[in-house]
């Protein structure tokens, strides 16, 4: 059962949400879970989940175009959106393979030429910034995405949604017929997702590190804005945490030293769970 507007949110507009691009990537590619490795203990593995729609506190917030409101199981409010991303400025060749198969352009991001360029009604601003074709549901989805130069949000016309809608579907149907349930071409796509996020992780805690160590000691004890007020070792305690909850974007957890002995002995862990 979809719902129109109603509780404050509009259908077509964007709106903020706690999302991970990694997430419509796995359900495309019918991964449920995935092992990654752990923010703050070296050699370990965690197990993070596609499924779970809980309300993610602990990320920063991503610009997620509303779809459609659904209702749960449980009766819970749930939300159909279609998150958006800029994958950290890379261009289109260097994003996983999954990624580069149901992504489309913002404009003014004109870095696919021939597809489809998705217009705001509001200028956007980022030459970088994607919307990916796969629509899930999430339980959390905050205000309007502001910063047009009028303040007001941003969203699609009726026909830019219905031609946004169209195209997406045909690209989720390009990619089953190129890579169906079972397949190896799914196993492949599937093994490349997790390589590149596996990269990017590393990568991200990385330059955490060696920021927090030019940042030097601080004698502020609260979280900082965007940070989680649970530190990532609590959550990974539990031994298996939501892809919600996986941020890249936060600071690691302990002031241990990074070094590429480290990461070579994280990728040899990976290869090992592969």
């Amino acid at each position: 059962m979809l719902y129109n507007a109603t509780h404050g949110h509009t259908l077509h507009y964007i709106y903020k949400g706690r999302e991970s691009m990694r997430k419509p990537a796995m359900l495309a590619l019918e991964m449920p879970t995935i092992e990654l490795p752990s923010a703050s203990t070296l050699g370990s593995m965690h197990t993070f989940t596609s499924t779970d729609t809980s309300i993610p506190l602990d990320r920063h917030d991503r610009p997620c175009l509303l779809m459609g409101r659904r209702e749960g199981r449980h009766g819970q409010q749930l939300f159909r959106i279609c998150a958006m991303a800029t994958f950290r400025h890379q261009e289109k060749p260097d994003l996983a393979e999954v990624h580069q198969y149901f992504v489309l352009p913002v404009s003014p991001n004109i870095r696919d030429p021939g597809a489809l360029l998705v217009q705001t009604t509001s200028p956007w601003k980022d030459p970088y910034q994607w919307i990916m074709a796969y629509e899930y549901d999430t339980s959390y989805l905050g205000p309007l995405w502001k910063g047009s130069a009028h303040g007001t949000g941003f969203h699609l016309s009726q026909e830019m949604f219905d031609a946004f809608n169209a195209k997406r579907l045909n690209l989720l149907e390009g990619l089953r017929e190129r890579a169906p349930s079972g397949s190896s071409e799914q196993a492949r796509l599937q093994k490349d997702l997790k390589d590149h996020l596996t990269k990017e992780y590393l990568e991200k805690q990385k330059e955490n590190r060696k920021g927090q160590q030019n940042e030097g000691p601080s004698n502020d004890t609260g979280p900082k804005s965007g940070d989680s007020a649970d530190p990532p070792a609590q959550a990974e305690s539990q031994g298996q945490i939501s892809l919600n909850e996986l941020n890249v974007d936060q600071r690691p957890s302990d002031d241990s030293k990074y070094s590429s002995d480290d990461e070579h002995r994280y990728i040899i862990a990976m290869e090992k769970v592969s």
